[in-house]
């Protein structure tokens, strides 16, 4: 909700919660990394909370176009990286990686990357000169 990216975490292939959602779930690495991101898209898209009143375990698993995602995310070790309750899906440390908050700090660290890179290239041109 809070604009049109999501972060790609470095190294999400190689999490070790990944290969135990792989192994619970038979499918490798690379497609249990890109099953969650498509998760996290719909999240993004639907809350800024990290909370989805009304979804259910079934739900995700279309999402994940996997039967049994859902519950291999819940089961995640030490800390699941859904919950499914009654009410609801929420997403444990949601605005870490989404949110306006989350979404901001990454445009600021792109900028003062991009700023710190322009300084530096001016410094390399003047010596140049």
């Amino acid at each position: 909700m809070a604009s049109d990216f999501i972060r790609w975490q470095k190294g999400l292939v190689r999490k070790p919660e990944v290969a135990q959602i792989a192994r619970a779930t038979g499918l490798d690495a690379f497609s249990v990394a890109a099953r969650c991101m498509v998760i996290w898209e719909w999240a993004d898209e639907v809350t800024t909370t990290g909370v989805v009143d009304g979804a259910n375990r079934e739900q995700i698993d279309l999402l994940a176009m996997h039967t049994g995602f859902c519950a291999a995310l819940e089961a995640c070790r030490p800390h699941g990286w859904i919950m499914v309750d009654e009410d609801g899906v929420s997403f444990p440390n949601y605005d870490r990686h989404n949110g306006r908050c989350a979404k901001k700090r990454v445009e600021d660290n792109n900028r003062l990357r991009r700023w710190r890179e322009q300084q530096r290239v001016k410094r390399v041109s003047q010596c140049v000169s």
